[in-house]
């Protein structure tokens, strides 16, 4: 043998000569193959400028002076290039790859590529240091769990496993901020499956719980549904309504201008549930099972649904029956006492724009709400703004000698409650947002603009300075005569009234509503309210006497005579038998 087993180092053979020759040569390599790094591992040509003593690993199809060389290290040595041939086992740090390479035989191998074993290490740190109770810590942006593939020998299938003592104790990951817990899930001290948030990671509450048994779900906190859509107002009837994103929306918020119905919905898909909430005043009806949209948009109901103004319908899709189904919700009837008002009791020092509204509730107009006034409210005839001491004018200005009616308003997204006061009595120019509305009274204003003085006692009113609104010589006969009076118009009060007749002996008198047939004074008979004791001096007496929607009474004598009339309130319902 002339050369070393391993290294290839070259003997000194007995009686050699320049024996200095062999011995340099073996420090050579020594020098070579000892403590080896080499600059890179993945040229295939030579650096044009080596440096005495550089070494690399020949990559495959390496050419000019490495030609044939591959997986060889080449070294620079006196002025050429000697290549070393590796044996299974070298080890060489690769400085360009900051890796230590190890030769198995054939190729060079990343060592964080070899298949080594860790079992039983005492702690393991990646990218930190590990210390107890965290025997393994990884500090790092990612971490990756890939499956062995099954053509590779593995299953495929990817699990990581959190295995606890007993039942009694945790098997849970955390999630944390700054180290300190925000959120954590699993089998949290019991076999329970469980979410806990915590704000600072010392108070924790339980959000969701799953029963091991039975799987059944619990949420202990409230559930909050969003993915709220708001679509326009319906001005139609729809088939197959599908506003834009319906298909990702937990919530639909729906209005319409009058009543309208809905004979489908897309969006379906098995078990996916809809809160539709009518946020209007407008009844809306989804119909049963209609031909009208396709069939698997319609609604399987039982029956025509009505959501009323200010309720809500739950619907489940149903993939299997391709329907829409109810879970709860819908009424066909309104959950409000029809016609209710309690207080709201209007008052005005006279003289003055000012008035105020007493605090109570009332049954808006639609029966589909109460409206709550919570304290008394002052306002203005100034054009309306929400608040205390602000106007109440619907529209334009106030004008002198005319009648307002008050309304009482509602805004049914923020529950706000106002007051209105508008010319007419059943529709209000309401201000944005407000759409349900009460008549609550009526007042008028005098030559000035300014609000004349009256009281109010529930439904009736009286005026502070009574008005009379008929007097005259011979201004009543047989023919039927139409008399307008002090009150309010545009509805049908009862007005109160002192009405006195004389002038001719043994007359008779009647004051009735516009509603009643009336006869000729000729045929009075027993149909009167006044009678003459026979001396032409006439009678009077106080009258309730309902009025028609001008403000109208009719008056009729059997005889010519002298009438008079003088107004000192009304009685107003408000729409209590609407």
């Amino acid at each position: 043998m002339t050369v070393t087993a391993n290294l290839g180092l070259p003997f000194i053979e007995a009686s050699q000569a320049q024996k200095h020759v062999t011995h340099n040569e073996a420090l050579r390599i020594l020098d070579a193959a000892i403590q080896i790094a080499v600059a890179d591992r993945g040229r295939t040509a030579p650096p044009p400028s080596p440096l005495e003593g550089e070494r690399h690993i020949v990559a495959a199809g390496a050419g000019g002076a490495w030609s044939g060389q591959a997986q060889a290290i080449a070294t620079w040595q006196d002025g050429a290039w000697a290549f070393l041939t590796p044996k299974q086992g070298w080890c060489v740090w690769s400085v360009a790859d900051d890796v230590l390479l190890v030769f198995d035989g054939a190729a060079w191998r990343d060592l964080r590529d070899l298949p080594v074993s860790l079992d039983n290490t005492a702690r393991l740190g990646i990218g930190t240091i590990a210390a107890a109770p965290n025997l393994l810590s990884v500090k790092s942006n990612a971490a990756l769990f890939a499956a062995i593939a099954a053509a590779a020998g593995g299953s495929g299938d990817v699990r990581l496993q959190l295995a606890k003592e007993s039942a009694s104790k945790t098997a849970s990951v955390v999630f944390s901020d700054a180290y300190s817990g925000r959120a954590e899930f699993g089998l949290v001290g019991s076999d329970a499956f469980k979410l806990k948030v915590s704000a600072d990671g010392a108070g924790w509450v339980e959000a969701l719980t799953i029963d091991p048994a039975s799987g059944a779900f619990a949420l202990p906190r409230a559930v909050a549904l969003t993915g709220v859509i708001a679509p326009p107002p319906l001005t139609a009837d729809h088939n197959d309504y599908a506003p834009a994103g319906i298909a990702a929306a937990s919530v639909l918020q729906l209005s319409a201008d009058a009543a309208r119905s809905l004979t489908g919905l897309a969006g379906g898909a098995e078990g996916r549930v809809v809160c539709v909430i009518n946020v209007g005043s407008q009844p809306l009806t989804l119909r049963d099972g209609s031909a009208a949209s396709l069939a698997a948009n319609r609604f399987s109901l039982g029956g025509d649904l009505a959501i009323g103004g200010r309720q809500a319908a739950i619907l489940r899709y149903d993939g299997t029956a391709q329907r829409w189904q109810a879970i709860a919700g819908g009424a066909t009837k309104s959950t409000v006492p029809r016609g209710h008002l309690a207080g709201l009791t209007l008052s005005t020092a006279g003289g003055s724009s000012a008035f105020a509204v007493a605090a109570g509730v009332a049954t808006d107009s639609g029966a589909v709400d109460s409206i709550t006034l919570a304290a008394p409210l002052g306002k203005t005839t100034a054009a309306w703004a929400a608040g205390a001491g602000n106007g109440a004018l619907d529209t334009g200005t106030i004008a002198p000698n005319a009648w307002y009616h008050v309304h009482l308003i509602k805004r049914p997204d923020t529950g706000e409650a106002e007051v209105l006061i508008s010319i007419s009595a059943t529709a209000p120019a309401l201000p944005s947002g407000y759409t349900l509305f009460r008549r609550i009274g009526a007042m008028k204003t005098s030559g000035a603009g300014q609000w004349l003085k009256f009281s109010q006692a529930g439904d009736e009113f009286l005026w502070d300075a009574p008005v009379l609104d008929v007097t005259g010589s011979s201004n009543q006969s047989t023919t039927p005569i139409a008399r307008t009076l002090s009150v309010p118009p545009g509805v049908r009060v009862w007005a109160k009234t002192r009405t006195g007749f004389y002038g001719l002996a043994n007359s008779v008198f009647l004051q009735a509503s516009p509603d009643v047939a009336q006869v000729a004074g000729g045929s009075l008979g027993a149909n009167y309210s006044l009678t003459d004791s026979g001396n032409g001096n006439g009678s009077s007496n106080e009258f309730a006497t309902r009025t028609d929607s001008a403000c109208h009474v009719i008056t009729v004598a059997n005889g010519t005579v002298n009438c008079s009339i003088v107004t000192c309130g009304w009685i107003d319902q408000r729409g209590r038998c609407d």
